[in-house]
């Protein structure tokens, strides 16, 4: 579970290794010492693999340099959204304004209604609130 949420906050991409090239990638991965998990056979006998953002990028240069064929697929986790809200700025004004709101009103009384006594007058009731601070 740890490792999900380290994985989401770090950012990470799938990196798809044909089968012919996979002893050529390996070597590259492990001699550069870059990391990864979650390692699954494709159906053409090929290896896809999850590699966080630093260590995908760091692969693509090196395979790229030594015209290594892969597939990358889109980046994922918390620097997409972070990304997403760089070039949509509102999105991040209204939630702030949003939790502003929420902070504030959860601090003001907003409605009292005096219902149901019987015993005690309203009057009295409205001027034990007013001793605490609540207007009327």
């Amino acid at each position: 579970m740890l490792g999900k949420i380290k994985e989401f906050f770090k950012g990470r991409r799938t990196v798809t290794i044909a089968k012919g090239d996979l002893c050529a990638a390996f070597d590259l991965i492990y001699r550069s010492g870059l990391r990864f998990h979650g390692e699954q056979r494709t159906a053409d006998g090929g290896v896809r693999i999850t590699m966080d953002e630093r260590d995908s990028r760091s692969f693509a240069r090196l395979a790229d340099a030594r015209d290594l064929p892969y597939k990358m697929s889109p980046p994922h986790g918390l620097p997409v959204v972070v990304e997403y809200l760089r070039r949509r700025p509102m999105i991040a004004v209204g939630l702030v304004a949003m939790f502003v709101w929420l902070f504030i009103s959860e601090r003001m009384v907003w409605d009292i209604r005096i219902s149901g006594n019987t015993k005690t007058p309203s009057s009295e009731i409205i001027a034990q609130l007013d001793e605490l601070g609540f207007c009327v």
